[in-house]
């Protein structure tokens, strides 16, 4: 194993996870075709006044996107529509990058995002493992744990 991150044991003092960034494809995409209507953009700083501009397709405000993207990376800015997301567990080999999600304690996957209603969970991390996965194959592992006295697969 070159790489293992997971989520901290109760009590710890330092996170060992950590995040993934989006596809950088991704967040090209979302510049391209905001998915929100204008309407839906909250606020009147800078960053709203721009998103507002990507949702009327505004052409140089998309250019300014996609150079922001290019020049300032996928780590933050008004340009970045997608954050990073935190497998519980990923482990890295020189064949292979694994992400594990576990839901223990919530009831149900997580489905949305701020800018893509319908992007699960499990799909962000696979996305994101893809994208630094080199010629490694990548897999994705999701553990759920059957309700007290039961073996059966939770309904959500």
């Amino acid at each position: 194993m070159i790489e293992r991150y997971h989520h901290p044991p109760p009590g710890a003092k330092a996170a060992t996870e950590r995040g993934l960034h989006p596809p950088i494809a991704l967040l090209s995409w979302l510049i391209r075709n905001f998915p929100l209507p204008e309407a839906k953009v909250a606020g009147t700083n800078q960053i709203a006044v721009k998103r507002r501009a990507l949702a009327r397709r505004d052409p140089s405000v998309i250019a300014d996107g996609l150079q922001a993207l290019r020049r300032g990376g996928v780590a933050k800015g008004w340009h970045v529509l997608e954050k990073p997301t935190y497998p519980d567990a990923e482990f890295v080999t020189p064949h292979a990058v694994v992400v594990v999600e576990g839901k223990r304690t919530e009831r149900t996957t997580t489905t949305d995002t701020t800018w893509m209603p319908g992007r699960h969970q499990m799909l962000r991390h696979l996305d994101a493992a893809w994208e630094m996965r080199g010629s490694r194959e990548v897999y994705g592992l999701m553990i759920v744990e059957s309700p007290p006295g039961s073996e059966a697969v939770p309904d959500q």
